[in-house]
């Protein structure tokens, strides 16, 4: 393992890199502490008190990290209805648009009507929203 880390990438890793860098700077405690001849008690209850935090952290960040991935499925799933809906509702547009231009090529229609029907299948043929 080297001796430095990079702080930065580890840390745009989110509360999970912030909990392993914690992590690891409280094993350099310990470590640092067993190396003296007599590990003073205060030290080593504070390191894992530290080492406790840092978990707890990590455990955080994991939970929502799977809570986020979730909320994207989720979003997913909602985005993939609205698409459904929005190719159904093109669906029965087009089918509109076809029976009435049937209908106002019917020869009792009026030629008054005919140049309505027109121009509302023109506006009918161009959609409300993009597929």
């Amino acid at each position: 393992m080297p001796r430095t880390l990079d702080a930065y990438n580890i840390l745009a890793y989110g509360a999970i890199g912030l909990g392993f860098l914690l992590a690891f700077l409280a094993y350099r405690l310990l470590a640092g502490e067993q190396a003296r001849d007599a590990p003073r008690p205060r030290m080593l209850q504070a390191t894992y008190g530290f080492m406790t935090f840092s978990l707890v952290l990590s455990t955080l960040g994991f939970a929502s990290e799977l809570n986020r991935d979730a909320k994207i499925r989720a979003q997913e799933q909602i985005l993939q209805k609205y698409r459904d809906r929005q190719q159904e509702a093109a669906r029965t547009n087009r089918k509109i648009v076809a029976n009435l231009t049937q209908f106002a090529n019917l020869p009792f229609i009026p030629a008054p009507y005919r140049a309505s029907l027109a121009n509302l299948i023109e506006t009918l043929k161009s959609p409300v929203v993009e597929e």
